[in-house]
């Protein structure tokens, strides 16, 4: 009895696994046979007929159709909804410029003539540039021909229209080392020549009116030292292999560039020739590297790949 209920159950799970198929390979060729008649619909479109003419069945030829409307369902939907979203974007920048913005907004007349009204309608804080000259003609006469003479004098002692409606208000003084900072403490920004200090070493808690004038700077005594002005570049050459040479082993600085320094510039090795007065091979500076100045660096200058001021170390010494 149960050798004939599993042969029972053995057949029916045969029966449906050979219905199961047959199923499926059928489904597959019917489904080959729609793609077949389907590309050969497209190899062999049907002929076209004569303007106007109609097939039995009502439609018009294929043309008539609408070409058209065949290429529309070849893009992608996604491509289609882009398309609508930009139409949409771009409906709503028109009617914003064209609709809702007001025409004040994006009219510049409007804009430069409510600028103007609305700088008449500010107190006037400076007197300008000439008007000092009218009082303070000694000042002005020094300060125009010194390395100020560029410089306003609302510059340092701030807006002076309140002192010219009356003169009971003082304008201010600056006497700080802090207020000439702005201006005169090293920044590697501003353009060479600009007398520059770090006012850390610079004559430290001394007020800049002890040496200098403020209305002609230049100090009364020329300063002894390089570093006095060149303070950056003496604290870089203090920690370097060149520490020991004096700044005027390398540069010459007539008497001139230090009472008026932009005006005359000391001067500055031109040729390889000067670097091997110590680096090279037959060179007397016994405690300084020596090269081959005859293949190394070729047509360079020195300086071109060492920085004088603090020159790499040498790891081999001849």
């Amino acid at each position: 009895m149960k050798n004939l209920r599993t042969s029972s159950k053995g057949e029916e799970r045969r029966t449906f696994l050979k219905t199961a198929l047959t199923g499926t390979v059928i489904g597959t060729e019917l489904l080959r046979e729609r793609r077949t008649a389907m590309a050969a619909s497209w190899k062999n479109p049907l002929p076209e007929r004569p303007e106007g003419q109609v097939s039995e069945s009502g439609i018009g030829t294929r043309a008539q159709a609408g070409i058209g409307g065949a290429s529309l369902k070849k893009i992608p939907e996604q491509i289609k909804r882009l398309a609508v979203v930009i139409g949409i974007i771009i409906a709503a920048v028109i009617a914003v410029r064209y609709v809702i913005l007001p025409s004040s907004l994006i009219d510049t007349q409007f804009h430069h003539r409510s600028t103007v009204e609305r700088e008449l309608a500010k107190n006037i804080a400076f007197a300008g540039a000439t008007v000092c000259g009218t009082c303070h003609v000694d000042q002005m006469t020094k300060k125009s021909k010194g390395f100020h003479k560029n410089v306003n004098c609302e510059t340092c002692h701030g807006a002076a229209q309140a002192h010219i409606e009356n003169p009971a208000n003082k304008p201010a003084a600056p006497r700080g080392r802090e207020f000439c900072a702005f201006c005169h403490a090293y920044d590697p920004s501003r353009p060479t020549g600009f007398p520059q200090i770090s006012p850390v070493v610079h004559n430290p808690l001394k007020a800049c009116t002890t040496c200098h004038k403020p209305h002609d700077p230049v100090p009364s005594e020329a300063p002894r030292e390089c570093s006095a002005c060149h303070a950056q570049i003496a604290n870089i050459k203090s920690a370097s292999p060149h520490a020991l040479i004096g700044c005027t082993t390398c540069h010459t600085a007539p008497a001139q560039h230090k009472i008026s320094p932009r005006s005359v510039a000391p001067t500055k090795p031109e040729t390889r020739e000067f670097c091997a007065k110590c680096h090279a091979k037959e060179a007397n500076q016994k405690d300084a590297p020596k090269i081959d100045f005859a293949s190394h660096g070729e047509r360079f200058l020195c300086w071109e790949c060492h920085y004088p001021h603090l020159p790499e170390r040498s790891a081999t010494k001849r």
